[in-house]
């Protein structure tokens, strides 16, 4: 008999690319699971419709979002539960702990589950501050610890569930995310020489005023240095410090794989992350990686990455030791780091993943 997962997640609506973490890695999720012979259905919140992605069915179910935090999301939740009912599967997997998992773990009909891909608090604070916004991370924080509590399993992109998991989960995994098959096995052979690429946008929770204030240095120690900016919004200025580097919008998986078969290292200057998902690309494409010890990075990427410090001085010294010389000598290591880096890469590959998350739905159906 087929298994039915549901998937309670932001999905993006027919035609349209994903945008964000918690899309890309449900529709990577998705499409793997289906390729490993699951029956997998999506409910999403957007404009009411019904739409297939290749062998994904997909709901999307409108809800008033009017105060639906004070309202503890009710009007999302019961339209959830009424596609869910409609559709009967096995299992339901809530994709984030708040809209997405809430909102799974109030199906009846078998095992909930709920991954934790960020932190809901850390992102808030760094869109605005203020009163208003603390009693906003409040009000979430009760409502992700009731979905915690009632999830039968809480998987976590990160290993320590103390990173982004309030609560004590009845049961807990980690998971990583999906890394596109594209990103395994590339050559090395089209590195160029002293480029470095970065692919966290203009939000300051991702360092690039840091990264503003070293690259000045980067470029004045290494001869040829240059920087490509990835994902970079449209009309939004660069900071003056990197005018002259190469700059272009979202790109897709195979567009990424082709900058990331360019760089000599892959820079990633946050003042928080839980665990990027560029941290697997880059390991999977085996790039050198400079990162700071911000967040959950260190927990992941300790002896795989060059970890500095989050601070621009130390950033530029991490990239000039990284990029420095004319080639990446065996047994450095550099060359080290990107061996281990590309092991760890593995348990990221779709099949791995969608096998992972088919042995716990085993688990917990019985």
């Amino acid at each position: 008999m087929t298994l039915h997962v549901a998937l309670v997640s932001s999905y993006p609506m027919p035609g349209a690319e994903p945008v964000g973490g918690v899309e890309v890695s449900s529709v990577r999720l998705a499409a793997a699971l289906a390729d490993a012979g699951a029956q997998v259905s999506v409910v999403a919140p957007g404009a009411t419709s019904r739409s297939d992605h290749g062998a994904v069915r997909t709901i999307h179910v409108e809800a008033d979002g009017r105060l639906s935090l004070l309202r503890a999301l009710r009007p999302w939740r019961a339209a959830v539960d009424g596609a869910l009912a409609e559709l009967g599967p096995d299992l339901v997997h809530g994709q984030g702990l708040l809209t997405g998992g809430l909102a799974a773990t109030d199906f009846r009909g078998g095992p909930r589950v709920v991954t934790a891909h960020g932190s809901h608090a850390m992102d808030t604070r760094a869109a605005r501050r203020g009163p208003a916004v603390e009693a906003r991370i409040a009000l979430a924080g009760r409502l992700t610890r009731l979905a915690v509590s009632r999830a039968d399993a809480v998987v976590s992109v990160h290993p320590t569930a103390s990173m982004n998991v309030p609560g004590r989960p009845r049961r807990f995994t980690y998971i990583p995310n999906i890394v596109d098959d594209v990103f395994f096995g590339l050559s090395e052979t089209r590195r160029v020489p002293g480029r470095v690429v970065y692919c966290g946008g203009d939000r300051a929770i991702k360092g690039i005023d840091l990264l503003a204030e070293a690259w000045p240095l980067v470029a004045a120690a290494v001869a040829g240095a240059t920087l490509e900016l990835v994902g970079w919004p449209e009309n939004v200025p660069l900071p003056d410090a990197l005018h002259g580097a190469t700059v272009s919008g979202w790109l897709d998986a195979s567009e990424l794989r082709d900058a990331f078969a360019r760089a000599a290292a892959v820079v990633i200057p946050s003042r928080f992350e839980v665990a990027p998902v560029t941290l697997y690309e880059a390991w999977s494409a085996r790039v050198p990686v400079v990162a700071t010890c911000a967040g959950g990075i260190p927990g992941l990427a300790e002896g795989a990455a060059t970890l500095v410090e989050v601070d621009a001085r130390a950033i530029a010294d991490g990239l000039i030791a990284v990029i420095g010389g004319a080639e990446r000598e065996p047994g450095s290591q550099v060359d080290t780091f990107v061996t281990e880096g590309s092991d760890r890469s593995a348990a990221a590959a779709a099949r791995a993943v969608a096998a992972a998350h088919l042995e716990l739905y085993g688990q917990l159906l019985g």
